[in-house]
């Protein structure tokens, strides 16, 4: 891939879930709105392309899962995102770089471990915002182009 290369990500609404795509930047809580939405992402010859996928349902989906429809399907590798708790003193240390993602949360739970998909099946809560890791590694296996990348998000009864 070139340095033209770019990849399109597209947004879809159904009257279950909500799915959009956020930047590797930022830390996505379950109750608090992301804010780094992107559409579309570039990327270099031999580089990754890391970005998040954010699945909201209005409803709770049991066996929910998570499929991505992509000309780029052999070089995506989609996780899941978990949450550690944070309920030790640790939290209340000063920062060096004096930055902390919540200056009013001292303790809670925070994103961290990243856990391989293999069917990308998840409990999609009501109302929570459910994040999923992807790296796009596209090596040499595309060359420079706009690739689409589709997601759709649904329960064991396909809604």
């Amino acid at each position: 891939m070139s340095k033209e290369d770019k990849i399109i990500v597209n947004n879809e609404k159904s009257a279950n879930v909500e799915i959009n795509f956020v930047s590797s930047l930022e830390k996505v809580f379950p109750y608090e709105t992301p804010s780094l939405f992107i559409d579309r992402a570039s990327m270099l010859k031999n580089e990754r392309l890391h970005f998040q996928i954010v699945v909201k349902a209005n409803e709770q989906l049991m066996d929910g899962k998570l499929e991505i429809d992509s000309p780029l399907g052999a070089g995506i590798k989609v996780f899941s995102q978990d949450y550690v708790a944070v309920t030790s003193e640790i939290s209340r240390w000063p920062l060096y770089d004096d930055y902390r993602i919540h200056n009013e949360r001292e303790m809670g739970i925070y994103p961290d471990v990243l856990r391989p998909l293999d069917k990308y099946n998840r409990l999609f809560k009501k109302n929570v915002y459910t994040p999923f890791w992807v790296c796009v590694d596209a090596n040499d296996l595309f060359g420079a182009g706009v690739y689409p990348v589709r997601v759709s998000a649904y329960d064991e009864k396909g809604n």
